[in-house]
């Protein structure tokens, strides 16, 4: 079971970095300021910032006992950036909040793109047939320089 500390805290916590948009609830209309409707779940007593209604929602999870969450990883084209890194560490970061002070259970998993133009591409003028792994060497390292445990599981597509 989710508990719940201190909602009015982690309002403040959990600004607009959430992203809730049609991903987790459906909306009426595709215009920005219109109505969402709630999904079925779990109420976990934290709002977010919802983009698609320009107001603060509820977290609704589909499981009563924990929270998942799909977010797409690096596609391994080239080596890790800052760019990655601001990414995994904002994912984290709102990862932690809802488990230290939410008490919210969160299953993570990160999509790694394999196959794509710019992978393919990259492979011929490398002739590197591990791309994928040549680079993910350089990525994952940097996970755990930045102290990011955050994924419990990766898909490669």
């Amino acid at each position: 079971m989710l508990r719940t500390r201190g909602a009015r805290l982690g309002s403040q916590l959990l600004p607009a970095a959430l992203g809730l948009g049609p991903a987790s609830g459906r909306a009426a209309s595709g215009a920005r300021g219109q109505e969402w409707l709630q999904p079925a779940g779990y109420d976990t007593g934290v709002k977010v910032y919802n983009s698609l209604t320009r107001r603060k929602d509820p977290l609704i999870v589909s499981s009563a006992d924990a929270a998942s969450w799909y977010s797409c990883g690096p596609t391994v084209y080239d080596h890790a950036h800052l760019g990655h890194a601001c990414s995994y560490v904002r994912f984290d970061i709102i990862r932690r909040i809802l488990t230290r002070v939410f008490g919210c259970s969160v299953v993570m998993v990160m999509g790694v793109t394999d196959v794509d133009d710019k992978i393919i591409k990259r492979a011929n003028e490398v002739s590197e047939p591990g791309l994928r792994r040549w680079f993910l060497r350089g990525c994952f390292p940097l996970f755990y320089m930045i102290g990011n445990y955050t994924y419990n599981n990766c898909r490669y597509v």
